[in-house]
């Protein structure tokens, strides 16, 4: 029962962020395939300086990505998320017996090792086939076919394990998580009435720990509110990523200055990158 409820709180979390990762490719995938989106004519372009049309009038294109992930994408989205879910249960699972039970404790720390590793992978694997997903409507065993193949075939095992524009988002997350956790004190030492911040501590040091618990505070929500935000740009990465190795000339008719920015930057590292693959069209 207990390994249920676990698996039930992970598969809610990631039913929910894939659903934000699929709308999200759609959304960028329709955008970077289509020479004009919805809701770009004169007349709709008038009607957006209105101050209520952002708030009252949602965008046709996030409506439609987001209808789509909701219902005919969601049962792939349920099932990829349901093999995480269930790793990642495992190996909670076997890491509270290895700290409750002695016995057996090498043998329970290699099995939650690979357990480990295979959850980093499946997740890792299915932020690519979910952009398949939001693109094509592709279901999870074919998006995972296309995701293999497309990599093996633009032999871009290297690209794909080059984190570097992941490792800088995450970098600016933590900034504005740190530039909160000044926030929040700078607020305390206000409110307070506590001018100088760090020549105001007392011998107990109870001004400190004040400090230190303010500035954790507002370095932890802001850090998970940042995350809401790096989440849906990770996502748009990953989509450019795919929407160039997919279709590059279909970017270039419609939105050459995009092009001519992923081209020159991509072309000197991979000159293969332009191989031509038929477009697929979207869901």
């Amino acid at each position: 029962l207990v390994f249920l409820l676990i698996v039930s709180l992970y598969w809610t979390s990631y039913v929910i962020s894939n659903v934000l990762h699929t709308t999200t490719a759609g959304t960028v995938g329709s955008f970077l395939y289509s020479p004009s989106l919805p809701g770009s004519s004169p007349q709709q372009q008038q009607q957006k300086h209105c101050c209520c049309y952002s708030c009252c009038i949602p965008n046709p294109t996030i409506e439609g990505s987001c209808y789509r992930a909701s219902t005919y994408s969601f049962g792939s989205i349920c099932f990829g998320s349901l093999l995480v879910a269930i790793l990642q249960a495992m190996r909670d699972i076997v890491n509270a017996n290895r700290r409750a039970r002695r016995a057996f404790g090498i043998v329970a720390c290699i099995f939650e090792c690979i357990l480990s590793c295979c959850v980093a992978y499946l997740q890792y694997f299915n932020s690519w086939a979910f952009v398949y997903v939001g693109l094509y409507g592709y279901n999870f065993i074919d998006a995972g076919k296309n995701v293999n193949a497309m990599f093996q075939q633009r032999g871009w095992y290297t690209f794909v394990s080059d984190r570097l524009i992941f490792r800088l988002i995450l970098f600016f997350q933590v900034a504005i998580a740190a530039f909160g956790g000044f926030l929040a004190l700078l607020l305390e030492c206000i409110f307070l009435g506590r001018s100088q911040l760090f020549s105001s501590f007392n011998d107990d040091g109870g001004d400190g720990a004040s400090f230190a618990c303010s500035f954790f505070t507002g370095f932890l929500v802001s850090f998970f509110v940042a995350g809401n935000a790096v989440f849906v740009v990770n996502s748009a990465v990953r989509t450019t990523i795919v929407c160039f190795a997919e279709d590059p000339v279909s970017i270039r008719q419609h939105h050459p200055n995009i092009f001519e920015i992923l081209h020159s930057g991509y072309s000197e590292a991979y000159p293969s990158l332009l191989i031509p693959i038929p477009n697929r069209g979207l869901a």
